[in-house]
């Protein structure tokens, strides 16, 4: 069983926006809301496929919103374009706070910064309400791959094929600037419907490597299943011991710099956002409800036994990593744009 002990872990941010809150209007956290929500129906974009890593995440504290908003909250799973189809249309929604999204960030930074086709967002002015976890990404390989190792991967007879959802997300751009710094020709398989379905064509022998988070990962690691190979992280995850980090092994200086910087802007992962434009007291009531989910024992529970880590960091803070994030991220553009040509 994985050891949650470090990312289990209560946010003070978080519990004084939900006191707050619950101060405000006389009531004990599980009562506490804004008038507003009331019997509203809240629309919770998903811009993934149902019964992956991020829908678990999004249906499970659902459910907890529910409670702290007095609303009723509708998953609403809006795949394609590699999440771009869902997040432009939260963008165009009524900001009225009742239109919300939990994605990735990384991948609409990446997306945006690499020009990617059919963008109508603008990264800078989403809402952040609060980050709830950033795992560590791991490359592996299928028990049964060609390939079962990073030296044979170097070696290998010819390209390496890894299924993505598609071209142009954050683990699409991680693999092909990893790959890239290791000499390893790596060819995308794409057409898949979300994350999920695409590590699952990995697992039936559609590629000779595959990428996802630690939290998906690592059942099939245990079972013997796949075997990790490759941290693509800041700091190693104690749950991978003799796992290697990419900025480790690869020898070009630049590549190693530029993989971790993506590993810093990779600390906004899994985040909880609503469209430019919402009323700011709506913001508040939507910040304190995610924050009093975070910290929700019940919740937390409930993650440890669904193997999903919580690592919860408040808006305000989040807010602060995406502006420096998008501070420095000009210098990746030309490397994102070698990562989509040679993935043409």
């Amino acid at each position: 069983m994985r050891d949650f002990t470090g990312f289990i872990r209560s946010a003070r941010a978080s519990a004084v926006a939900a006191a707050t809150v619950a101060m405000a209007w006389g009531m004990g956290p599980a009562a506490a809301q804004d008038t507003f929500y009331e019997g509203e129906t809240v629309e919770l974009f998903v811009p993934h496929g149902a019964g992956g890593g991020f829908d678990t995440y999004a249906r499970t504290s659902a459910r907890y919103l529910e409670e702290y908003l007095g609303a009723t909250v509708v998953v609403k799973n809006v795949t394609g374009a590699g999440g771009n189809i869902g997040r432009n249309q939260l963008y165009r929604a009524e900001p009225d706070g009742l239109s919300i999204g939990f994605t990735s960030f990384p991948s609409m930074i990446f997306s945006q910064l690499s020009g990617a086709d059919g963008i109508q967002y603008d990264v800078n002015e989403w809402e952040i309400l609060g980050r709830v976890v950033a795992e560590s990404e791991v490359m592996s390989v299928p028990a049964a791959a060609k390939y079962q190792s990073l030296e044979e991967l170097r070696n290998a007879d010819g390209p390496v094929r890894i299924p993505l959802s598609g071209v142009g997300d954050d683990t699409f751009f991680k693999v092909m600037i990893v790959a890239r710094g290791l000499g390893i020709d790596v060819v995308p398989v794409t057409g898949y419907d979300g994350a999920s379905e695409a590590f699952a064509a990995g697992l039936r022998g559609d590629g000779e490597i595959l990428s996802s988070s630690i939290g998906s990962s690592l059942q099939l690691i245990e079972a013997g299943e796949i075997k990790p190979i490759l941290q693509m992280a800041l700091v190693p995850d104690t749950t991978l011991e003799g796992v290697p980090l990419a900025s480790e092994v690869i020898e070009d200086e630049m590549v190693a710099s530029f993989v971790r910087s993506i590993a810093g802007i990779s600390a906004l992962d899994r985040s909880f956002f609503a469209p430019p434009g919402v009323p700011e007291e709506r913001l508040e009531t939507l910040r304190a409800a995610v924050a009093a989910t975070m910290e929700d024992p019940d919740f937390l529970a409930e993650m440890e036994q669904l193997g999903r880590a919580i690592d919860f960091m408040p808006a305000d803070e989040a807010t602060v990593v995406l502006e420096e994030a998008m501070a420095n991220a000009d210098a990746l553009v030309p490397l994102l744009d070698e990562a989509l040509q040679a993935a043409q």
